[in-house]
Formats: C-alpha cells, structure tokens, sequence
C-alpha cells in the first residue's frame, strides 16, 4: 500500500510538472532538476521518465528509513545520548527561528549521530569503484579498468580505525 502511494504521487507530481513545461516557456528555470531536463528533452518517453523518477524516490525510501530505524535502535540503547540529541535540537531550532539551513548547521551532534549510524549499520555492504589508473597498494599492482571493493561493515568495524569498534 506505501509503494502504490509513493507511485502514485509520482505519477501525479511527473504529469503536472509535464503539463506545466508544455504550457508555458521559461518553465525550466522553475523545475530546474532532473525531471524537468528529461522532460524538455523529448528522448524518453513519459512512461519510462515515470519509472525512472519512481525507482530514484523509491531507493531514497528505503536508504534512509533503514538508516533512521537504526539510529533510533541506537538511541533506544543510549538513552542519555538521546537526551543530548534532543536539547541540541531544541537548541538550534530556537535559534535559527524557523530558517531550517540555519537550524542545520547548529545540530553537530546529530550529523555526528547519523555518522555513527552509518558506520556500524551502512546501507550498503560495500562501495565499488573501476580504477581510472594503475596504482600500487602495498606492493600489489591494480591496472586501470579493475573494479576494487571497499567493505564497509568491516571497515566500520576495525579496531585499527576505530577505538572500540563496536561501541557507538
């Protein structure tokens, strides 16, 4: 039922913004992201231009609601932490009187939060790269062309980066 609502607002929010770009010219300052440029265009069709804004919004779904179900995790365990978090928060709202930018950059303590999170629960289990060029890592050759991995989990997790690893 969630994913038929996220699709559906799509749907809707693709059309208006396909209407509004026919009717008028100079629209494409006013929606100057990536729909619009597909849109304008003409190389897609509105069905494919659909699946592809649906499929983006969708991967923001899950990345993010994984990463704030673990952070509340975290802060369950960390009741004291959560307390922290909350009076930065209220801290930095009163301050910034509604201007949300400004209200972000008063929240050191959550960015740091989300951080942690994201060390020891990433959304991914690794980040892949193809090498540009050839390089050398401790004495091993890698050619250009070679995809290499990085492991995230176990790399948020190594003692060797992190003191006390495990602890968040």
């Amino acid at each position: 039922e969630a994913w038929d609502g996220i699709f559906n607002q799509a749907d809707r929010c693709i059309q208006n913004i396909y209407r509004q770009l026919r009717q008028e010219t100079g629209n494409q300052k006013k929606y100057p992201g990536v729909l619009a440029s597909l849109l304008m265009l003409d190389k897609l069709s509105i069905e494919d231009i659909k699946a592809s804004v649906t499929e983006l919004m969708a991967g923001g779904v899950d990345t993010t609601s994984i990463t704030l179900l673990w952070t509340l995790y975290e802060l369950a365990r960390h009741p004291n932490l959560q307390e922290e978090l909350r009076a930065e928060v209220a801290a930095a709202r009163a301050e910034s009187q509604g201007d949300m930018l400004e209200m972000l950059k008063r929240i050191p303590l959550v960015k740091g939060a989300l951080k942690e999170t994201l060390r020891l629960h990433p959304v991914a289990v690794s980040l892949q790269r193809y090498i540009a060029e050839d390089i050398i890592i401790q004495n091993y050759h890698i050619p250009a062309g070679t995809l290499v991995q990085l492991g995230l989990y176990a790399m948020g997790r190594d003692p060797k980066v992190f003191f006390r690893p495990e602890q968040y």
